[in-house]
């Protein structure tokens, strides 16, 4: 008879030195633990705890633990790192190039790394060039919201969900407390890096200009004169529109629409206000648009953005741009497809990440 698989280890490691605000960790965990105790497959995971943790007690503890899940508890400083104790248990921060070298060797166990810390974000996305699955958070987070979304994320882990409905989950818990913060975590998958850097490369390559950040330039420019409806309808016209004339036509061996879809729509959002992301993507699931002007606007947007290249030149008419013939042909070919029509109609919950 085979013995049964050894449990997946999850590390904790918390950090909240004596000359940084109170954060109630010790709450945090004891959510975690129950949750996982009480899990149909609580048999699975084996949760490891270490406190007011030094710099140089991480590689130690991933020596020691080699845990599959690395889950940090503490304060986070954006550009500075996270912040750990030195000696004296003041703080002393950990960088993010430090951590990123750090997971890169311990990147043949790690299966996920959680950074429950403010503005954490950008330590996120460099430990997610080695770690299939990074979440971090893209701004301030209150402890309310950073043990709810613990909560959620582990309850779903020891239900025997994936990292991505976990993540979810997680911020469905933060949301449901009403607690306004549940777009602040967010999830940064390895392979979605590996799929935008693969994408911006063969389609810039054409261009030869970087046209996925005018795309996000101009409709930055948008949000002032634009209401949440009308924003949610445009950008479903642009990704959509993006979507029919490159992702199908342009790029070679590229055939997955809805994976870009959700990509690029998802890139855009992030970029926009926090308060505003959540109102747009439920005007987006339910088709609540406010259609006025906006096909033609976003069409102008996707020439300008592409620095005219796609068509011929347009042409200023008072304050209007006027495509000449190759203009208006190009937008017969994005705007009057059938299946461009669909895509936009398409709910979000039908579309799923790259994999």
């Amino acid at each position: 008879m085979n013995s049964a698989a050894s449990p997946r280890k999850i590390l904790i490691l918390a950090s909240n030195p004596k000359n940084t605000s109170h954060l109630r960790l010790d709450e945090e965990v004891r959510e975690i633990n129950e949750g996982l105790n009480r899990a149909k497959h609580r048999d699975q995971f084996e949760l490891i705890q270490k406190w007011a943790v030094r710099s140089r007690d991480i590689h130690r503890a991933l020596l020691d633990v080699v845990p599959n899940i690395v889950h940090f508890s503490g304060h986070g400083a954006g550009e500075n790192g996270l912040v750990f104790e030195d000696e004296s248990g003041q703080q002393k921060f950990v960088t993010k190039d430090a951590l990123s070298g750090l997971f890169e060797l311990f990147a043949d166990q790690v299966e996920c790394v959680v950074l429950n810390g403010c503005y954490s974000k950008v330590q996120a996305e460099s430990i997610a060039q080695h770690i299939p699955y990074v979440i971090g958070m893209q701004q301030a987070i209150g402890d309310r919201a950073a043990i709810s979304f613990a909560v959620g994320f582990y309850d779903a882990l020891g239900a025997g969900r994936s990292f991505d409905f976990s993540y979810r989950l997680g911020c469905y818990a933060i949301q449901v407390e009403g607690i306004p913060e549940h777009l602040t975590p967010v999830l940064i998958n390895k392979r979605n890096i590996e799929f935008e850097s693969s994408i911006k490369q063969r389609i810039e390559r054409k261009l030869k200009l970087p046209f996925f950040d005018n795309i996000i330039r101009l409709v930055q420019q948008r949000i002032e004169s634009l209401s949440d409806r009308q924003i949610a309808y445009y950008v479903a016209i642009l990704v959509s529109g993006i979507e029919e004339r490159f992702a199908l036509r342009d790029v070679e061996d590229f055939s997955d629409e809805k994976a870009f879809t959700f990509w690029f729509l998802m890139k855009v959002l992030l970029r926009l206000d926090l308060s505003r992301q959540s109102k747009i993507i439920n005007y987006i699931e339910k088709q609540e648009y406010e259609h006025e002007n906006l096909t033609m606007l976003a069409a102008y947007d996707l020439i300008e953005a592409a620095g005219g290249v796609l068509g011929e030149h347009y042409y200023q008419d008072g304050e209007s741009k006027v495509p000449l013939d190759a203009g208006w042909e190009l937008l017969g070919q994005v705007f009057s497809n059938d299946d461009f029509f669909a895509v936009v109609n398409t709910s979000l919950e039908d579309i799923e990440p790259p994999h």
